[in-house]
């Protein structure tokens, strides 16, 4: 796996150059040293396995159990969809693609006709669009690859 913010988003599959469900063993280690790391307990549910994250300005990647599960992507990569659209696209642009945008909890929005992506707005944008339910001129800044089990 070499990293690479241009390469191609593929929801449910991979971006900036890794695939989900590849080890961490699978990333040559002078790869990951570009990285930097956090390690996340959910200390409210024990019982799940801590993340492992390694991320730079552009990218995330999360670990459970060695597997990646999930890839963030951030201002600054260049990737896109096969459609074109990537990070810096408007919400409106996105939902003429993918269908309309749906709200599955707090800041956490998918596409009706998308699987294996969703996306955040940032904190204060997220609360004028709570408030008012306008997202014409919304630019998506970070997007999450997932695996649709």
């Amino acid at each position: 796996m070499k990293y690479n913010i241009n390469a191609m988003i593929v929801p449910d599959k991979s971006a900036g150059g890794f695939t989900l469900g590849i080890s961490k063993t699978e990333i040559e280690k002078n790869e990951l040293e570009l990285f930097k790391y956090r390690l996340i307990k959910d200390y409210y549910l024990p019982e799940y396995p801590p993340i492992h994250k390694y991320y730079t300005n552009e990218i995330a990647l999360d670990f459970v159990e060695n597997k990646l599960t999930q890839i963030w992507l951030f201002k600054g990569y260049n990737g896109k969809l096969e459609c074109g659209l990537g990070i810096g696209d408007y919400i409106k642009d996105f939902e003429n693609q993918y269908g309309e945008i749906k709200e599955r909890y707090e800041n956490n929005f998918v596409f009706s006709n998308l699987e294996g992506m969703y996306f955040n707005l940032e904190p204060n944008i997220y609360k004028i669009f709570s408030q008012t339910g306008n997202k014409t001129d919304l630019q998506i800044m970070e997007l999450c690859i997932y695996k649709v089990h």
